[in-house]
């Protein structure tokens, strides 16, 4: 597996997304590049990061708004 090819399946591991030899051949090549393995670390903390956030309700006129504007396009 390349770097090019293992970057593209990042989010698709994360979301467990990644099965069978190809998850094999992601983690093999992971583990021995340290380039990929940080980037993977990278994608994984700000995924904590963002998932730590809080969520806001949006008002029930705004979500009628851009239900209505998403609608119309």
């Amino acid at each position: 597996m390349t770097c090019s090819e293992c970057n593209d399946l990042i989010s698709e591991y994360l979301d467990g997304e990644v099965r069978g030899t190809l998850r094999a051949d992601f983690l093999g090549h992971v583990e021995s590049c340290s380039e990929c393995g940080s980037a993977l670390h990278g994608v994984r903390a700000v995924r904590m990061q963002l998932a730590d956030l809080p969520r806001h309700q949006l008002p029930r006129s705004e979500e009628r708004r851009v239900g209505k504007e998403c609608r119309s396009r």
